[in-house]
């Protein structure tokens, strides 16, 4: 049996690729193996590629750039029609604000001369607050209208500014900064978040108030010191003394004082106001020089002035006093203040004292059991000037008054009744 060895093919294999190189007598053969070939045909693939690529970026490179620039300059347009809308919005505004500034500051200064105005008032008043209290008015003295104090001294004060609510009493050497006070910041969140125009129109509203309350007191004063006068005189007129002439042949219509009247009207005003004043005073000068009080409080008349029966004859006899009834020991007052012209044992007087009061009034105590005051002593009113006996011509104890006008006795009983009357005026 024969063996059977590997079967070989008969075909031909493929030779692989090369490259013959002859220089001269040298020839070169280089074998293309399939690594080789594939690693030169990838090489060759990349090189046409980026040469494909070459060629278009040169080809479309100018329009790349064109729409890039277009678009940069779509940007800029865009981004410079929005700064100049906001320069426009921001004009505006600041017109808006520089016109509002204006404004605000036109309204300011016209507050700040309203203020200056009424200060200017509030001196015409604590002027004539300082008349009322000469003629003795200080009840009406004590009712001016009283504006907030100065800023500054306020802050110095209290350590911080003013805000709308600190409305107190006027202080020595102070003046009414009120806009100021209203207007500066505050350090309450509340106060600070006012917006400056309402805050301004709080300032304006006080002042306001301010302007009216002083036309108010001038007004109401005016009236009561003139109605006071008017009647001091008439009670006066009655008992025959004539106080100070009023300027007679006067009228017109009724125009009153207006809340925003100038300083200068309105010190005219004050002015004819104090002469009202001089007049009261005057009158009331007289009045409290008058013996217009009882010498023993709250007595009964046992004997009036006049005719009458003599209590020891029984006949008709002018009596030229008042008898008061009074227990012997009952203090017997001045019933003005003046001097002492007499303080003896007078005949029917029994112990008698007499007092001149100027002006040709005197007054005489009579039937004193005990005299205690001397001849030439000034005696204010209501100086015990003795006590109450039955010394004299007496029938028992009482108090003889009288009353007399350059020496002639009259009736006291009309002293006394405008007393009564005058004393709520004084």
């Amino acid at each position: 049996m024969s063996k059977v060895g590997p079967i070989r093919s008969s075909a031909p294999r493929h030779p692989l690729p090369r490259i013959i190189i002859a220089s001269g007598g040298t020839v070169r053969t280089i074998v293309l193996r399939p690594l080789l070939a594939g690693s030169l045909a990838l090489i060759g693939l990349t090189c046409f590629t980026l040469y494909l690529a070459a060629t278009g970026y040169l080809v479309f490179r100018d329009d790349l750039l064109a729409a890039s620039i277009a678009r940069q300059a779509r940007i800029q347009h865009a981004y410079e029609d929005r700064i100049a809308v906001l320069r426009s919005d921001i004009d505006r505004l600041t017109s808006r604000q520089l016109l509002n500034q204006q404004a605000f500051d036109d309204k300011l200064e016209k507050l700040l001369g309203r203020q200056a105005a009424l200060d200017a008032r509030q001196d015409s008043i604590a002027g004539l607050s300082q008349a009322f209290r000469r003629a003795g008015l200080a009840p009406l003295a004590d009712s001016v209208p009283k504006p907030v104090p100065n800023a500054e001294a306020s802050d110095a004060a209290t350590g911080g500014p003013l805000t709308t609510g600190s409305i107190v009493p006027l202080m020595a050497g102070q003046r009414a900064s009120l806009a100021f006070a209203m207007l500066r910041p505050s350090k309450d969140a509340e106060a600070a978040a006012t917006p400056p125009d309402l805050k301004l129109a709080e300032a304006e509203g006080s002042l306001q108030k301010l302007a009216a309350e002083q036309v108010a007191f001038v007004g109401t004063v005016a009236g009561k010191v003139g109605e006071r006068a008017d009647k001091i005189t008439a009670i006066l007129k009655k008992i025959g003394h004539t106080p100070p002439v009023r300027e007679e042949g006067v009228g017109g219509p009724f125009v009153p004082i207006e809340a925003d009247a100038d300083p200068e009207t309105f010190r005219t005003n004050v002015a004819l106001i104090t002469a009202e004043l001089d007049r009261y005073a005057a009158a009331r000068d007289i009045a409290s020089k008058l013996p217009l009080a009882k010498p023993v409080a709250n007595a009964v008349i046992t004997s009036r002035y006049g005719s009458r029966l003599d209590p020891f004859l029984k006949r008709p006899a002018l009596h030229t006093g008042i008898d008061f009834r009074a227990t012997t020991g009952y203090p017997v007052k001045s019933t003005a203040a003046g001097k002492v012209i007499a303080a003896e044992y007078s005949g029917g007087y029994g112990n008698m004292v007499e007092i001149d009061h100027g002006s040709g009034v005197t007054t005489r105590f009579g039937h004193l059991s005990r005299i205690t005051v001397k001849v030439g002593q000034t005696v204010p009113k209501g100086f015990v000037v003795g006590r109450a006996g039955s010394t004299g011509r007496s029938t028992g104890p009482h108090v003889h008054y009288e009353i007399r006008i350059d020496g002639n006795a009259i009736d006291p009983i009309r002293y006394i009744r405008a007393g009564s009357e005058i004393g709520s005026l004084l």
